[in-house]
């Protein structure tokens, strides 16, 4: 599922909210950052940023996310910061472009 999702997936949904599973608890995260890296024809980069509640700090790892425009998918976050609305996550996306058949 996660090879389907690109920049242009999440771009529209910025400030949208995504369900968040770990292990039992669910919460909301809000993506606030959508920021393309050095992409090319061959490779594509970018990174996601999220917002989750102050009071349940999260480690990196590989948590399940949803949301009704894309469905269920599992994403590797990383703490990035921290302030009074919120932690900060990032998920960073490097992936080689499938080849165009000519």
């Amino acid at each position: 599922m996660l090879e389907h999702l690109t920049r242009d997936s999440f771009a529209p949904l910025l400030n949208a909210q995504f369900r968040m599973v770990q292990g039992a608890n669910v919460f909301s995260m809000d993506l606030i950052e959508v920021s393309e890296l050095r992409s090319s024809r061959h490779n594509e980069a970018f990174t996601l940023v999220f917002r989750g509640p102050s009071d349940r700090f999260l480690s990196q790892s590989t948590y399940q996310f949803d949301h009704p425009s894309l469905g269920v998918f599992e994403l590797f976050i990383v703490p990035i910061g921290q302030d009074k609305h919120g932690l900060y996550y990032e998920a960073l996306f490097n992936r080689l472009r499938p080849v165009e058949q000519e």
